[in-house]
């Protein structure tokens, strides 16, 4: 799939070549949580214009999962999105990430997606989730992976991802038609760091 006509992948192809990018050069990304709230600032400034709702690290109650950011709109998830970075450690380790799980949960929500209904948005009156907005998964769902990572980490190259994940027992033990629909739909944004940093996109 991996629509190149998508809003969503067009505002994020702009934030990550564009301002991800030069905010890792200029320094600002160092952990995680910076590149936690820099994204999603720039998705709000861009999406939120167009009609488009984003949560982060909602509970999703009917799995107990916690994606870093659900994208949607007209109460339909359009898309779901995890982010990872590692680097070297101050003591001058290189850390690499796990990655694994972030794409269970992808094939956990295309999975469900025709019985899924949760609660996201809040009441501001009661201080709880309103009982009036029930959000579903859009049948056209999409997944994206935004890394931060050595050159020599495997989670930033498509193909290395697809390989360790066809070769894990757990993975294998999946629908085989569901996991390649996954992958159809799923677009990687890397940050190849050390020497001269890389970003860019990769699909499956």
């Amino acid at each position: 799939m991996n629509n190149e006509n998508s809003e969503i992948k067009t505002a994020i192809l702009k934030i990550w070549n564009e301002y991800i990018k030069r905010d890792y050069e200029d320094g600002k990304i160092a952990y995680e949580s910076d590149l936690d709230f820099r994204l999603g600032a720039y998705l709000l400034e861009i999406l939120e214009k167009k009609g488009y709702e984003i949560f982060s690290k909602p509970h999703l109650v009917t799995l107990n999962k916690y994606p870093d950011y659900v994208i949607c709109k007209d109460y339909e998830i359009m898309a779901f999105v995890e982010l990872k970075l590692k680097r070297t450690t101050p003591r001058g380790k290189n850390e690499y990430p796990i990655f694994e799980e972030d794409f269970y949960k992808f094939i956990e929500y295309f999975k469900v997606k025709n019985n899924f209904s949760e609660k996201l948005s809040l009441n501001p009156e009661t201080g709880k989730l309103s009982e009036e907005k029930e959000y579903r998964i859009n049948d056209n769902v999409e997944f994206y992976f935004c890394v931060i990572a050595m050159k020599d980490a495997a989670a930033v190259y498509c193909e290395r991802i697809k390989e360790i994940l066809e070769n894990d027992p757990k993975w294998t033990k999946n629908n085989q038609l569901l996991t390649r629909e996954v992958l159809k739909r799923t677009s990687v944004f890397y940050g190849r760091i050390q020497n001269s940093p890389e970003f860019g996109y990769c699909t499956f």
